[in-house]
């Protein structure tokens, strides 16, 4: 093999490796598309050329691009600097030609001809690229990296755009291990894109530049008792408000009539109504958030208080009586059972102390015996003394005592016990407090559990009756509303 043969194939490489760097930076363009939006796609494009070079003539060059391109981009948004990344590869032959020439390294600039064709204009660009200095391999395939970057665009008109890539012109220096020039020297090179080639990089979809969303509030009900100040913790009127991901601040648009309002920028408000004041009132409020220092306001939004008129004080002593309706539940036998009946009570409201004479009515409760027998009981309570309690800031406490009978237990139908004497050998224990704030006058609801004792002259299976009868765990819960005077 000739030493000319061999320098032809070296220049070759340099061909290979210069066109690698130069299409790096005119693809760098395709930065346009990098602004907006964070859905970006890997873009690849492999693009042939012919470039004259020396002593070799024009010779025919495959690259191969990739960059990661969003699809989308807003109008007006200004794009950042995008990186691309080009490889090319060439045959062992040209690594052979470039050792023969002396090349221990190869450098070089370009300047890349490449368009963004947009919807307000065809933009051509020539982007500048740097070859950063490289290895020559001792032998095989010669594999050169490029890198390219683009300037940062901005799109005027929504629409479709295309990023295209074309001609190129190389400087490129091979130098030998010590740094120096080979005999190639510095040279340049114009390659021409081979016709018939697809040299679209990306297509994007420029989006028009929408107005921020407007902030959207909704209506709010709020209730107070008669002269206390109702405080409501954020989000407050805000609660709803959208969009979700930008930071709201509320104010208020126009004040109540009947008392005043403080609400802070994070929508937690404090009314106040007037002295004596019920009934409703109301107030406006507004919500926006900044963009590009401009205030995006919401329409109004409007909070309606109901202003409570509070009870009249009752009088120190109060007797009155109550309907009562609730259940109880049985832990040994695992089953409810339905509770009626009535308490008349005398309430002191100076010293919170409560005496009443509750009645329960006779209930019924259904069970199984060993999961499979069904069977049922007749239930009586007997109260031992009046209840008591106590009343204070709204809660009610009771204790009461009772004896517990069995007038009837049946097992498939069959009475297995009756008569009154089958009760339990003591008295039991309930105590009751209200669950929530309880009335004198109007009632509430109680709760609480108890234990029931073992029952005694239930005839010979009293042992039965105990198992499915007495134990703690049991529950029980009332409702007492108001009895009708009439």
């Amino acid at each position: 093999m000739s030493f000319r043969g061999k320098h032809r194939r070296g220049i070759r490489a340099l061909a290979v490796t210069t066109v690698s760097g130069v299409v790096g930076s005119m693809v760098g363009v395709a930065g346009v598309m990098a602004a907006g939006v964070g859905n970006a796609e890997t873009a690849s494009l492999t693009l042939d050329y012919e470039c004259p070079f020396p002593l070799i003539g024009v010779q025919q060059v495959e690259v191969e691009i990739t960059a990661n391109i969003p699809g989308e981009i807003t109008v007006g948004e200004q794009s950042p600097r995008f990186d691309i990344d080009t490889v090319s590869t060439a045959p062992p032959e040209a690594t052979e030609g470039l050792n023969l020439v002396g090349a221990s390294t190869i450098e070089g600039e370009a300047l890349a001809e490449s368009y963004v064709d947009a919807p307000e204009a065809t933009l051509d660009l020539e982007v500048p690229a740097n070859i950063p200095v490289q290895d020559v391999p001792d032998e095989g395939e010669l594999i050169v990296e490029a890198f390219g970057e683009a300037p940062s665009l901005t799109f005027s008109e929504p629409g479709d755009a295309q990023i295209g890539v074309g001609d190129l012109l190389l400087e490129m220096t091979p130098r030998d291990e010590n740094g120096e020039l080979t005999g190639l020297g510095t040279f340049e090179s114009d390659c021409v894109q081979l016709p018939d080639q697809d040299n679209i990089l990306a297509e994007i979809e420029i989006l028009p530049d929408e107005p921020p969303e407007v902030p959207v509030v909704g209506d709010h009900s709020f209730e107070v008792a008669q002269d206390e100040v109702l405080s409501v913790e954020a989000p407050g009127v805000l609660e709803g408000a959208s969009p979700e991901d930008v930071d709201l601040t509320a104010q208020v648009e126009s004040g109540p009539s009947a008392g005043s309002v403080d609400v802070a920028a994070d929508g937690s408000f404090t009314y106040e109504p007037e002295e004596g004041f019920s009934g409703e009132d109301a107030f406006s409020y507004s919500a926006s958030y900044e963009v590009d220092g401009q205030q995006v306001v919401s329409e109004p939004g409007s909070v309606t208080v109901e202003v409570v008129e509070a009870e009249p004080e009752p009088e120190p002593g109060l007797e009155v009586g109550f309907d009562l309706m609730g259940e109880t539940y049985i832990n040994a036998a695992d089953s409810m059972a339905p509770l009626s009946g009535g308490v008349d009570a005398r309430v002191d409201l100076e010293s919170g102390d409560v005496e009443a004479d509750l009645e329960l009515d006779r209930t019924f409760t259904s069970f199984r015996v060993l999961w499979i027998l069904p069977a049922s009981a007749h239930i009586d309570f007997e109260q031992v003394g009046a209840t008591t309690g106590t009343f204070q800031d709204g809660r009610l406490e009771t204790t009461s005592e009772m004896f517990v009978s069995l007038p009837r237990v049946s097992v498939f139908g069959f009475p297995i016990s009756s008569g009154d004497s089958c009760r339990t050998v003591e008295s039991t224990q309930v105590q009751l407090a209200s669950d929530g704030d309880f009335s004198p006058q109007q009632g509430g609801a109680l709760s609480g559990d108890y234990t029931l004792p073992d029952f005694e002259n239930c005839g010979p299976l009293t042992r039965l009756v105990n198992h499915y009868a007495s134990g703690p765990g049991n529950t029980i819960d009332l409702e007492l509303s108001a009895r009708s005077s009439g």
